[in-house]
């Protein structure tokens, strides 16, 4: 990605930018080797780094927006977690040339879609002191279906989704999308992922076994915390947000 996108909307708003992170740092360092990534299929490591690029310079062309690199420790033998690679990332391209953005970047954790959108919104809302007016989403294109349906049952604010670079075109881009399209149907039937299977796979998820809160009840005072000025009860962010 070469240009920085124009704003998305009046920046007298204030805007969530959520990157839903797919890949964790062996090696935090070298961030530009695909060696140095765990990702689940070969070829994807150079997605991580478009992904977060993206992100970076839509919070660059949108001044009230806080970014957010959102996703934990999926694979045990990562030194950070997805959240905290994608920033390591920013730093090692030095933010892309847009360093101001480093300010306004959190990482968050989350196992799964929708463990990332809700902490995501927590971890702003906190940040911010106040909940933000807008999202702003980042992912993987032929995921737009099961993220746009994710976050329209738990937002009732605006919301815009911006694909990032896709597999290229072939037996892996084949099972990604088969793949999803199973998790959408399953996502259909129950859209704020509660109970079983989520549970179980979140619990797969946490490698580390970290003690974090979760999310995993549709309740109404949760959803009316996320759509409120951010005041009032709300299930905590994980404990370790951070700049």
């Amino acid at each position: 990605m070469s240009q920085t996108p124009k704003p998305i909307i009046d920046t007298n708003h204030t805007i969530a930018i959520i990157v839903f992170c797919h890949g964790s740092l062996k090696s935090p360092t070298t961030p530009h080797l695909d060696e140095a990534w765990n990702v689940s299929y070969e070829g994807d490591a150079p997605l991580c780094r478009d992904h977060a690029e993206v992100g970076v310079r839509i919070a660059a062309a949108n001044p009230r927006s806080c970014l957010v690199m959102s996703g934990s420790h999926t694979a045990a033998t990562s030194k950070l977690s997805e959240g905290a690679s994608y920033i390591a990332t920013a730093e090692y391209f030095e933010w892309w040339g847009h360093p101001a953005v480093k300010g306004r970047c959190l990482s968050a954790e989350g196992y799964d879609t929708r463990d990332n959108l809700i902490y995501g919104i927590a971890s702003v809302t906190q940040f911010l002191a106040g909940a933000p007016e807008m999202l702003v989403l980042v992912s993987f294109g032929f995921k737009a279906a099961r993220v746009r349906l994710i976050s329209e049952s738990c937002w009732r604010k605006p919301m815009v989704f911006i694909p990032g670079r896709d597999p290229t075109p072939g037996e892996r881009y084949r099972q990604a999308v088969e793949g999803e399209e199973r998790v959408f149907r399953e996502c259909s039937l129950n859209p704020l992922m509660v109970g079983s299977p989520w549970k179980e796979k979140r619990a797969q998820r946490n490698v580390l076994h970290s003690p974090l809160p979760r999310f995993d009840a549709a309740t109404d005072a949760y959803i009316d915390f996320l759509n409120g000025d951010g005041s009032g009860p709300m299930c905590p962010a994980p404990p370790n947000w951070r700049r």
